[in-house]
């Protein structure tokens, strides 16, 4: 991104904190951001360009309805909390793709919390499998933190909890949703 169209992105995220709903100052985001979220929505399913362009589309969902400018970024921060969010609706059309969430608690009470579970026993054992594998590697701080993001809480209520800014709740949940990727990619699913 050119330093012009950083300035004209800092300027929208001013006036965004201002007015969330000002549709032109929308338009001129759309415009600034598209070809970004599309590669990088591109990139993380793996060249799907179907699928890419609709999560494009529903990162600038999430944007609207739960961004928050109130706090006016400097656009390279904003670009680092968009590529976040790109990676976050790239990961949950992945799993939606793959048709099978593998659950992260040792307990496999996602059943009764609205989840899906492994479709059989040897899906099962593989799943039981990766969770050891999964809260050996991981330190007790990446356990309470993974404990936080299976109960849904979002990354302003993790930092909130851990005391962190909310840039680094949301690094550390990157990180960890990519070492959870990582262990699932050695093991080729």
């Amino acid at each position: 991104m050119t330093s012009t169209q950083k300035s004209k992105l800092t300027e929208c995220l001013r006036k965004l904190a201002r007015n969330n709903g000002d549709t032109e100052t929308w338009n001129q985001m759309y415009v600034l951001l598209w070809p970004r979220v599309v590669s990088t929505t591109y990139r993380a399913l793996g060249g799907l360009k179907d699928r890419a362009d609709d999560a494009a589309q529903e990162v600038f969902y999430r944007l609207l309805n739960y961004g928050d400018f109130s706090r006016a970024r400097a656009a390279d921060e904003f670009l680092g909390y968009l590529n976040v969010i790109c990676d976050n609706v790239a990961a949950d059309f992945l799993r939606e793709l793959a048709g099978v969430t593998i659950p992260l608690d040792e307990d496999l009470e996602d059943e009764q919390q609205g989840h899906l579970s492994p479709a059989n026993p040897e899906q099962l054992a593989i799943s039981e499998d990766l969770l050891r594998k999964l809260h050996g590697s991981l330190d007790g701080e990446e356990q309470q933190l993974l404990a936080l993001v299976q109960d849904g809480y979002k990354d302003a209520e993790i930092a909130e909890h851990f005391g962190w800014s909310y840039g680094k709740a949301a690094i550390r949940v990157h990180r960890l949703r990519a070492k959870v990727r990582n262990l699932l990619n050695i093991k080729g699913l």
